[in-house]
């Protein structure tokens, strides 16, 4: 058997974790965790696995960073930026 935690935006207020169970194809709510208007975009730190990036995709528009805890909680914003731009709607980590 192999869980995996799945973390999920959206056009909400929160980024949801989820438990997904190999065995049993069951998918669980773990937790949500707020953030800013439609974190539509998510994307993990490339070399740090447990910074997320979310982009609020809502005018003004702004890029956050969290930490990824225990069941997938997110702690923060860490950090905030704004997109200097509407509504942005991805982002990528370099």
């Amino acid at each position: 058997m192999v869980n995996f935690t799945i973390l999920a935006g959206g056009y909400t207020s929160f980024v949801a974790s989820y438990l997904f169970n190999s065995d049993t194809s069951a998918l669980t709510l773990l937790n949500q965790s707020p953030t800013g208007a439609n974190p539509s975009w998510i994307s993990l730190h490339p070399t740090n696995k447990s910074i997320l990036y979310a982009v609020n995709e809502d005018t003004p528009g702004a890029l956050q960073s969290f930490t990824i805890g225990h069941e997938g909680a997110l702690t923060g914003p860490i950090g905030q930026i704004s997109s200097d731009g509407n509504s942005p709607a991805f982002t990528t980590p370099l």
